[in-house]
């Protein structure tokens, strides 16, 4: 009798547990109704239902996690893209929203983000086909005027617009070996001179070797060699000093004529002299300085110095000592007259060689 009571509270355990658990089930209370499942399982192992009931909620549990984490992804792709169309790496972008559409064919977001990718690059095709026919315009015009260091800038610019180009990389190649073919004549002439300077230099014909130092620096003005060396003679010159004609600066402007005057240099040292001069351009376009000598009688004789277009002080030296009517008469003044430029005069030195 008691075991009949027994079994009738079992049953109707039992029933009450199936009775809410078949509710939470339908109430989507997936986990709560797995356990109360399991409580009645617990009273009739034997019983088939809640152990179905049981695989039937975790089977759906998995989906649910399956799809959650699915959206995640898809989540995460989005973001990624979005930030990467938002720096401009159109690519990149590309492929994220491509990821989410092989997670979830014919997301409208993914979609509609690819479209606007799409027109992103072709207008940005566009773009650079136009820069990259600009860039290419230039290192034509470079390579004609003979500027092929620029020319080679600007076809690896234009590159730049269209990787792996193939007539931008021939031009590059083309452009180059015209540069390095270049560069050697330029070398060969610069050495050339430096030879021709140095060997005045050591000669002690200082005017020739300036000459010389100077087309070197003309011809490389990359080097600086030649200038150190012009300023080593300058100071040379300046070093043996037997008359200051001028210390302070002196602006002389266009077509017009400033004197200086100064006691003449004894005839024994004459044959030896040299003019060391200072000055700077005081515009933007060379012009040539008229340089001239003389005495009471008139005007001896001179020399034209061609003044570039540099706003620092620039040492000029000549040798006058070579002119006949300067070492034949006794010159007691020089005059500058700069044709169509301004100039500033600083030193004027007459001087001796070693």
């Amino acid at each position: 009798m008691a075991q009949k009571v027994l079994d009738q509270q079992a049953e109707s355990n039992y029933q009450a547990l199936i009775q809410q658990a078949n509710q939470q089930f339908e109430d989507e209370a997936l986990e709560q109704a797995k356990s109360t499942y399991t409580e009645a399982l617990l009273l009739f192992p034997e019983r088939s239902y809640p152990a179905e009931q049981i695989s039937a909620i975790e089977a759906l549990l998995d989906e649910m996690k399956a799809l959650a984490d699915r959206q995640k992804r898809i989540d995460e792709l989005i973001a990624l893209g979005d930030n990467f169309l938002e720096t401009g790496q159109l690519d990149e972008a590309d492929t994220a929203f491509n990821q989410v559409l092989d997670i979830e064919p014919g997301q409208l977001y993914a979609s509609s983000k690819l479209t606007q990718i799409q027109a992103l690059k072709e207008e940005a095709f566009r773009q650079n086909q136009a820069k990259y026919v600009e860039f290419m315009a230039a290192g034509d015009q470079y390579l004609n005027e003979k500027d092929y260091r620029e020319a080679v800038v600007a076809y690896k610019t234009a590159r730049g617009y269209l990787p792996n180009d193939a007539i931008a990389n021939q031009k590059i190649d083309q452009a180059e070996k015209l540069l390095r073919e270049q560069q050697m004549a330029i070398m060969t002439e610069y050495n050339k001179f430096i030879n021709d300077a140095d060997r005045q230099y050591n000669a002690k014909t200082y005017d020739r070797a300036i000459e010389a130092y100077t087309n070197a620096e003309r011809v490389n003005p990359e080097e600086t060699y030649p200038r150190e060396m012009i300023r080593k003679i300058a100071k040379i010159i300046e070093d043996n000093k037997l008359v200051e004609v001028n210390l302070d600066a002196v602006q002389v402007l266009a077509n017009t004529t400033k004197r200086f005057t100064f006691t003449p240099v004894n005839v024994i040292e004459r044959r030896s002299n040299y003019i060391i001069i200072k000055a700077k351009n005081m515009g933007e376009t060379e012009f040539p300085l008229i340089f001239s000598y003389g005495s009471e009688a008139g005007r001896n004789g001179g020399f034209v110095l061609p003044i570039p277009a540099h706003t620092e002080y620039q040492d000029y030296i000549v040798r006058i000592g070579s002119q006949y009517k300067w070492f034949s008469e006794d010159n007691d003044w020089f005059s500058v007259t700069p044709e169509n430029g301004n100039i500033e005069i600083g030193l004027v030195q007459i001087s001796r060689g070693n």
